[in-house]
Formats: C-alpha cells, structure tokens, sequence
C-alpha cells in the first residue's frame, strides 16, 4: 500500500482495511454495523444495485456459504477527501478465494467505496465494483 499524505486519508483507508477484514472474517454483525442506512451497492456479479442493508447482507451470507476462506490484496489506492466527514476511496483489489470443493479462484476489481461520519461514526453510503478482464 502506498503512504497517504495526510491523517484524514489515513484514517479513511484504515476504515476501508477494517471493512475488508471483516468481509474477510465472515462477521456478518461487525460488517452490518460499518453500513450507513441508506447504504447501497452494485457488486459485479447483480445485474442491478444492491439498494438496502437487507439485500446486502442476504447477498453477502449466500456468497459466504461458497467459500472456505476470502483473501484480498488493495492496490493502486486513491483517496478524494470530500471533507473530513466524507470521503470516495478508490482503488483496485484482488480477491483470492478458496471453494467448498478446494478449488481457488482469483479475480481482479476495480471498486470505488462512499464513507460519510454522522454522529461520530464513519459508515460505508454506497459502492461499486467492477471486474478487470484480462483481454492482454
């Protein structure tokens, strides 16, 4: 990861490793709590956003059930620091995955995540993810 140039870009990449981590960590409590209530996300494998909490975790809890563990790697890192209450991070991450049946699988994204702090918390508004293809 690179060095960010200031504290508020530093806190707002530790909020998005903390994210990823608890992804990582299957804790469906833990990620329910980092999502603001108008939370909303298009993951790249819907044909269409993902407009509420509910919906997110229902999709999260049967993408959890394919798998044994969940890695990932972040990368090329951007941070656009609105104010100090609300930030877009985006960045490219790898996702490295281990199957029910023992097979991995590793896919590269491209993913853009809105944090906003309202009473003293920062919480994820929206995302976006997008597959990188290898068309070399």
């Amino acid at each position: 990861m690179k060095d960010h140039s200031t504290t508020i870009e530093n806190d707002f990449w530790q909020l998005e490793i903390n994210y990823w981590n608890t992804i990582k960590n299957g804790n469906i409590i833990n990620y329910r709590n980092l999502l603001h209530e108008e939370f909303s996300d298009w993951p790249s494998i819907t044909d269409k956003p993902l407009r509420n909490i509910k919906s997110m975790l229902d999709f999260l809890e049967k993408t959890k059930s394919g798998f044994i563990s969940l890695d990932f790697e972040i990368n090329e890192m951007y941070t656009s620091v609105i104010d100090k209450n609300e930030a877009i991070i985006y960045f490219t991450c790898k996702i490295l995955a281990e199957l029910n049946d023992r097979t991995t699988v590793s896919s590269d994204y491209r993913m853009i995540h809105i944090w906003r702090k309202e009473n003293n918390k920062y919480k994820l508004v929206g995302g976006l993810q997008s597959k990188i293809c290898d068309d070399k």
